[in-house]
């Protein structure tokens, strides 16, 4: 049986290490993108190894084929090498961060935050996950040349869009449903998740099972 990514009430929200993606190819990428789209029917449960999948589609680290062996890389894009947004996984256990490099979940806050990351859509408080992309403003330092403000907030939203899609064609892969937002709570999330001021949410995306989702 797989296992559901839920605590029980008698189980202590800690730290997760999620299990090494399963990236064999199931369906083809041109079924995925003529399938994509918008859910908001989302319920259920997501197994560890589904989580596993649609956290690294976010934000992981992969090792590609090149000539004469295998080099690390993203995922997804970032302008000038510059990984500046952060995934932040939330679920009725509490609020993570999703570490790339050890691929797994550090735990932020217990307990049920969800309506803190939508402003007013009720499917979002009983959907099993919801990421939020979290742009870390510092990280912009370590760019070769000086960026304009309006410049990095656009690079920024640029690898939210693409990290997003990633989520989304991983999600259909899965045959779970998946909705891109972008109301939030900003405030309450800002708390719930401790960030900073220098911190700035930037999308969110809700991912759960579905009934107008193509299954096979």
């Amino acid at each position: 049986m797989a296992m559901i990514f839920m605590l029980t009430n008698s189980v202590e929200a800690a730290d997760i290490s999620l299990p090494t993606p399963n990236i064999a190819k199931s369906k083809m990428l041109t079924e995925m993108l003529n399938e994509r789209h918008t859910s908001r029917d989302l319920y259920g449960n997501l197994t560890l190894a589904q989580l596993s999948k649609i956290l690294w589609a976010a934000n992981g680290i992969t090792n590609r084929m090149v000539v004469g062996g295998t080099v690390k890389g993203h995922v997804n894009p970032a302008a000038m090498g510059i990984y500046a947004v952060d995934v932040y996984a939330v679920t009725a256990d509490g609020i993570y961060l999703y570490n790339p490099e050890k691929h797994s979940l550090e735990l932020v806050r217990k307990g049920d935050y969800r309506a803190t990351t939508t402003l007013g859509q009720e499917f979002v408080k009983t959907a099993p996950l919801t990421l939020v992309y979290v742009e870390k403003i510092s990280k912009w330092a370590d760019a070769p040349h000086v960026m304009e403000r309006d410049s990095q907030l656009a690079c920024a939203y640029i690898a939210a869009g693409s990290m997003s899609q990633s989520v989304s064609l991983m999600a259909n892969a899965e045959d779970l449903g998946a909705c891109v937002r972008g109301s939030i709570d900003e405030a309450a999330f800002t708390k719930a998740a401790k960030l900073s001021v220098n911190q700035k949410i930037l999308l969110a995306q809700t991912v759960g099972e579905s009934n107008d989702v193509a299954k096979g």
